[in-house]
């Protein structure tokens, strides 16, 4: 299983994309950053108050948190990518039939996707810190760094959602063997969440609305409501109350679907393959001289067919073959004008005795 979580995660590592990813993540946290830092006069972001840091525990889990949504699509590629490669190359005969259970296969696979995407998305950390240092940056809008605080977001916010979306993503590859019916729901999910947004901040029950957020933005910023500029400056984001319930609901969805996932799988040939009784006559079945295919266990009776030949009486037909038959007459003609020439009679007259 880690042997082919290994060899997904270094294949990935020598592809030049996985490093232009790393550099988009890099860029877009930097600019993120720097707006914030107010290097940008056209562009200013704010997190919740002039008075918290840009390098905040509270504002580096909102940024984490925004960010990573914006790779809902390139989770859907790398996660479905990770399986539907070997059907779509045809290695999957090399792995299908050497002595590799299913568990190694799948895990390893999902595993190594999900290392690959959290390498990608270490470029927002990276981001962060180059950001605050942008030029033009105002020196009172950074406060003391937190390698925590750095690191907590990660593991309370991102790798939950990768653990569910990846599982999503994963299982329809794996099920459906094509990578359309992935991209579409990766853009589904990326439109669908955006547009829902605003339907949360509707729901009057904050409660429910957090624990129906995949994403846990919600959920954050209910547990955080309350909190003044200098808690958001030096406390780290606590995993309680409904972001507890929420990373909790979620990750057991996501489990839930890649166990799905794994039990529909099954590592053959042919996809879709069902344990229903085959037809006993595979293929085209004989029929009889009416046409009518033999059933199972019915006597077959033999009938000698007889070619059927239909005279074409068109004028188009005649003038077309016409030059054909004018060239084999004239052809005979000549053969039979022309004298024929007989090789030379052998000399029969007897040789004389000396």
């Amino acid at each position: 299983m880690f042997a082919i979580a290994w060899f997904e995660f270094k294949t990935k590592l020598k592809h030049i994309s996985t490093y232009v990813y790393l550099t988009v993540f890099t860029a877009i946290a930097a600019l993120w950053m720097a707006a914030a830092g107010g290097a940008f006069a056209s562009a200013n972001i704010i997190f919740s108050s002039d008075k918290v840091f840009i390098n905040a525990p509270y504002a580096i889990a909102q940024t984490v948190s925004i960010l990573g949504l914006l790779g809902t699509v390139l989770i859907a590629a790398f996660m479905g990518r990770a399986v539907q490669q070997d059907f779509e190359y045809q290695t999957f005969h090399f792995f299908f039939t050497s002595p590799i259970a299913k568990r190694d296969y799948v895990f390893g696979r999902y595993l190594g996707a999900m290392a690959i995407l959290i390498f990608i998305f270490l470029g927002i950390a990276l981001g962060v810190v180059l950001g605050s240092h942008w030029p033009g940056v105002e020196a009172s809008r950074v406060g003391p760094w937190s390698l925590a605080a750095l690191a907590k977001p990660y593991f309370v916010i991102l790798i939950p959602n990768l653990i569910f979306l990846g599982a999503v993503f994963f299982g329809l590859a794996a099920l459906t063997r094509r990578m359309l019916p992935v991209y579409v729901a990766g853009v589904v999910a990326l439109i669908g969440y955006l547009a829902a947004l605003r339907l949360l901040r509707d729901i009057e029950n904050k409660t429910l609305a957090s624990l129906i957020d995949p994403i846990g933005t919600a959920a954050l910023g209910l547990v955080t409501r309350y909190w003044s500029p200098a808690e958001k400056n030096t406390q780290l984001v606590p995993l309680t109350d409904e972001l507890l319930w929420n990373r909790a609901l979620w990750v057991a969805i996501g489990l839930a679907i890649f166990a799905l996932c794994y039990w529909r799988f099954r590592m053959a040939y042919a996809a879709g393959e069902s344990k229903k009784k085959r037809d006993p006559l595979p293929g085209p079945r004989p029929t009889d001289y009416r046409g009518r295919p033999h059933l199972p266990g019915e006597r077959e009776t033999r009938a000698v067919a007889l070619p059927t030949v239909t005279p074409d009486l068109r004028a188009a037909a005649y003038f077309k073959g016409l030059p054909g038959l004018i060239a084999l007459s004239s052809s005979r003609a000549r053969s039979s004008s022309s004298p024929t020439r007989r090789p030379p009679a052998a000399s029969t007259a007897p040789t004389p005795i000396r």
